[in-house]
């Protein structure tokens, strides 16, 4: 999880396009290690609009929110499997 942080910072500002919804995901999830429930949340919802709920993303998305939002992790990952 360390890398991960270095690499994208829950304060890296980054575009709002499908081509950043990885990114998206992957700061919310930065975001919740770090302690910011809400901004690991709204970027979590922002990383699964932006790329269509494609599943991939769905699935990071899950990992994000498990800890802050066990439910809705349960309906990203079930999402991404159907």
């Amino acid at each position: 999880m360390e890398e991960l942080a270095r690499l994208v910072p829950p304060s890296r500002p980054l575009p709002e396009t499908p081509d950043a919804a990885s990114l998206i995901a992957f700061r919310a999830r930065t975001k919740a290690i770090a302690g910011d429930a809400a901004g690991s949340l709204a970027d979590a919802a922002l990383a699964v609009e932006l790329s269509g709920a494609q599943p991939y993303i769905l699935a990071l998305a899950g990992d994000a929110v498990a800890s802050t939002s066990p439910a809705l992790a349960r309906d990203y990952w079930t999402r991404a499997l159907y």
